[in-house]
């Protein structure tokens, strides 16, 4: 199998990906930044398929949902139903971000079996393990104090957004995560390998996967 090197996502393709839906855009970074595990995931899932799970799951072990009494690929298979259709309603990939969308999305969907299946046993192991965790309550700064007398003097799983402003400022909130999480993904692995039969995606690709 051929390794390829793919690029870093941007703010602007992760606030396009959200379509500028808060509650998605926000249970996406929670996902991401309380599963680190996914960073070893990532060469071998497409841009859509780490997001979809990311924000999927958080909001699963948020209603505690979440179902981890199987292997890995039926995890994600079970999340991707309703992580796809969640991302597909916001996503609004404009003409000018096309060709970073697709040169994130490498894989053919067909391979996500084969592919799941490359992963680690210590980093699927992993993944258990924090997804297997209570979410964290994630607040502003100008918030924290409060929700900390209102726990008793708890902060236990008590988080700080500290990317965001001290006070929520409109038209702040979702660029400032989309921020966030282009700087997580971009911390990733970016080789990947290309799987025989997988056409290759450059950067002047304007086709979709999804």
């Amino acid at each position: 199998m051929e390794k390829l090197i793919r690029r870093k996502p941007t703010k602007e393709l992760i606030i396009e990906l959200s379509g500028n839906n808060q509650d998605f855009i926000s249970c996406l970074h929670h996902g991401l930044a309380e599963c680190p595990s996914l960073s070893g995931f990532y060469p071998w899932l497409n841009l859509d398929e780490l997001i979809a799970f990311a924000a999927s799951s958080w909001r699963s072990r948020e209603r505690k949902s979440i179902d981890l009494g199987r292997d890995i690929y039926e995890i994600f298979k079970k999340e991707f139903q309703i992580g796809f259709p969640w991302l597909n309603k916001n996503k609004r990939i404009s003409r000018k971000n096309a060709p970073l969308y697709d040169n994130l999305n490498p894989h053919e969907p067909s391979t996500f079996k084969d592919r799941i299946y490359k992963v680690k046993l210590d980093i699927a192991t992993r993944l258990f393990t924090e997804l297997s965790e209570h979410p964290s309550e994630w607040v502003f700064e100008c918030q924290y104090n409060d929700r900390k007398r209102l726990r008793g003097g708890d902060n236990y799983g008590l988080e700080i957004m500290g990317f965001q402003n001290v006070y929520p400022r409109k038209g702040k909130i979702i660029p400032n995560f989309a921020a966030e999480i282009a700087r997580i993904i971009s911390r990733y692995p970016r080789e990947y390998e290309q799987y025989a039969g997988e056409r290759q995606i450059s950067d002047t690709s304007q086709a979709s996967l999804f």
